[in-house]
């Protein structure tokens, strides 16, 4: 069994059963991928393979967690959204 992320209206990791992989051609086997996309042996190494994603995963079992808590768990990140104010306020303007 291994386990695939793919991108389908939202991000996915999909769960693929040795019934499925046997239908993967050689190049594909080479490669360590399935429908140009790349295989991982455990849910944690898919998570892993997303870095810093920071929406919502939909998991196997249904659940869903994001890949930039799982992977940087520490309040310091590089990779955390900033946002910029929408307009500037002028000197005597508050």
């Amino acid at each position: 069994m291994k386990y695939q992320t793919v991108y389908d209206n939202g991000m996915h990791i999909r769960e693929l059963s040795d019934r499925v992989l046997s239908y993967q051609s050689e190049y594909e086997k080479k490669r360590n991928t399935f429908d140009s996309c790349s295989l991982h042996d455990t849910l944690e190494n898919a998570l892993k393979y997303l870095g810093s994603y920071s929406k919502p995963v939909s998991l196997p079992d249904g659940s869903s967690a994001i890949p930039l808590d799982v992977n940087y768990p520490s309040l310091y990140s590089p990779f955390i959204t900033v946002t910029f104010p929408v307009s500037e306020l002028w000197p005597g303007e508050y």
